[in-house]
């Protein structure tokens, strides 16, 4: 018995090493606000396309780095941060805390113009790790970045195609993404809601995405990942694959904990990129 547990604690060990050849680089980043933040980059040997991770509202995406190997291996490297924010223990006061990171209090759009907190993170954690990305040593321009945007963090990789670093952004996908089409559209929805996604949409443009979502995971009231999946991709231009999944897990657990998931994900970047 004490054989076979060894055995697979080994296993499971071994599951969480990089692979051989793999270059780890921890540490922080100063966004144009002054705050620190953390991140992880894990080059794969043989380079390739940079998969940058986008966390959700709660703003932890280095959790991500624990499944390095699986991008890793396909050729793939990959970068996960933590935004500067204190933690929180729900999904409302995560998005107290980050709206609050702007006067506006808005996350998304603002009926007055001013700026959201989707614009501040854009600004400051997004624009240092595209900064760090594309000046380092292992970035192949030519291959450029795929965004994974978990939840929240899917409306961050649509403001982030509106940014100077646009051109590196070649592909993106959306998991379960936390766009509310009652939001973002029909006569009752806000009108700076409406304007701000088409214009999100208009500066995807054409570029490769799928969305994964599930009906099983209720993002909204009577709203599922798999509806708000089904939307984004009949807006946006290119017409996204939908991936519907079985799990109920949602963005950065469904990634780490669902290995089809994962394997699906991970498959479609490395076939198109």
């Amino acid at each position: 018995m004490f054989k076979t547990l060894a055995s697979a604690l080994c296993a499971i060990f071994l599951l969480s090493l990089p692979a051989i050849g793999d270059q780890v680089s921890k540490g922080k980043l100063t966004a144009s606000n002054g705050k620190s933040f953390p991140y992880t980059l894990t080059d794969a040997e043989a380079g390739g396309v940079t998969v940058v991770y986008i966390g959700g509202i709660g703003g932890r995406g280095n959790e991500v780095s624990k499944i390095a190997k699986s991008f890793t291996s396909r050729g793939l490297n990959l970068v996960t941060f933590d935004r500067a924010e204190a933690s929180c223990s729900s999904t409302k006061a995560c998005a107290a805390k980050v709206a609050s990171r702007v006067p506006s209090k808005k996350l998304i759009a603002s009926p007055d113009g001013r700026p959201t907190a989707a614009d501040d993170i854009m600004k400051n954690e997004i624009a240092a790790i595209m900064k760090f990305v594309t000046s380092s040593k292992s970035y192949n321009e030519k291959k450029g970045i795929v965004l994974i945007g978990g939840s929240y963090g899917s409306w961050l990789t649509l403001v982030a195609t509106q940014s100077k670093y646009k051109s590196h952004i070649k592909g993106a996908v959306f998991l379960s993404p936390a766009i509310n089409p009652a939001w973002v559209s029909g006569s009752k929805a806000p009108k700076e809601g409406v304007s701000k996604y088409k214009t999100l949409v208009r500066s995807f443009s054409n570029r490769k995405s799928i969305a994964v979502g599930s009906k099983k995971d209720k993002v909204f009231p009577n709203v599922s990942t798999l509806d708000t999946s089904t939307f984004l991709s009949q807006s946006l231009r290119a017409k996204p694959q939908v991936v519907a999944v079985k799990s109920s897990k949602h963005s950065s657990k469904l990634i780490l904990g669902d290995k089809g998931t994962r394997e699906v994900i991970i498959g479609w970047i490395a076939k198109n990129f």
